[in-house]
């Protein structure tokens, strides 16, 4: 039996529509359909080998699907590359943290301002006018202040913690000002004061209007950081509700620990 979401009156900023998937025969996303309102922050959850990874693979266009249909702010963008996802509005994180070892914390995040796209959540910016690098510096400055990372701007990221690397790559999808983040294991490793850090960083970004989704193994982090639970199994949709209704439910619990 599945769990459904009670209906909310918010524009739709995602569909997946019929959304299958398979290597070698083996379907790791089977005929999955759902939509993301804007401006919610939405966790999948399940199983390993359930297709979590694989689905934000295909919504990035580093996986092309067998069949079905990606729609973003209401334009098809199922065979889309990567690059051009990224430039119309969806940021992404991955489960290895993927930061530059070499170079500064403050560099790693000029690197990702760069390719700013649009006004949003860094104070209305034009992607069409050259900044100054005293302009991008202060707004890293930002970046970093939101994720407690200001005293490190000139540590090589290299020499920052786990949970540090983790708040940086968060960041460094941030810098990038899109609309919808898909954030695959964020809290993977980290201490529970980083946790606690990156779940804040999360409402923060959803209150500059913007949505996110991730990929979650911990059910605390599910429970406290999440507003709606997805859950798949075997790729394919078994629940959706609030986090508290979909944890406890029998059909979830059965699809982890098999009854």
């Amino acid at each position: 039996m599945e769990l459904k979401t009670k209906n909310e009156k918010r524009k739709t900023v995602l569909r997946v529509q019929d959304l299958s998937k398979s290597f070698d025969g083996v379907k790791a996303l089977d005929n999955l359909s759902f939509e993301i309102g804007k401006q919610t922050i939405t966790a999948i959850i399940g199983p390993n080998g359930s297709g979590k990874t694989t689905l934000f693979n295909v919504i990035c266009g580093f996986l092309r699907p067998d069949n079905g249909n990606i729609i973003f702010n209401d334009k098809k963008i199922t065979y889309f590359a990567p690059y051009k996802i990224s430039k119309i509005g969806i940021g992404r994180t991955f489960q290895m943290i993927r930061v530059f070892p070499q170079i500064t914390v403050m560099e790693n995040l000029l690197l990702a301002l760069q390719t700013e796209r649009k006004e949003g959540l860094l104070y209305g910016l034009n992607p069409f006018i050259k900044h100054s690098d005293k302009e991008l510096e202060e707004k890293a400055s930002i970046l970093l202040k939101m994720a407690e990372l200001k005293d490190k701007s000139n540590e090589y990221a290299g020499n920052l913690s786990h949970g540090q690397r983790r708040l940086l790559e968060i960041m460094r999808a941030v810098a990038l000002d899109a609309d919808l983040y898909l954030f695959d294991e964020p809290t993977a490793g980290v201490f529970p004061e980083v946790r606690t850090r990156i779940l804040n960083l999360f409402k923060s970004i959803k209150e500059q209007n913007n949505t996110i989704i991730f990929v979650e193994h911990n059910m605390e982090t599910v429970r406290e950081g999440a507003e709606r639970v997805i859950v798949l199994d075997k790729g394919k949709f078994i629940a959706d509700s609030k986090p508290n209704e979909v944890l406890d439910s029998k059909v979830v619990i059965e699809a982890y620990f098999g009854g």
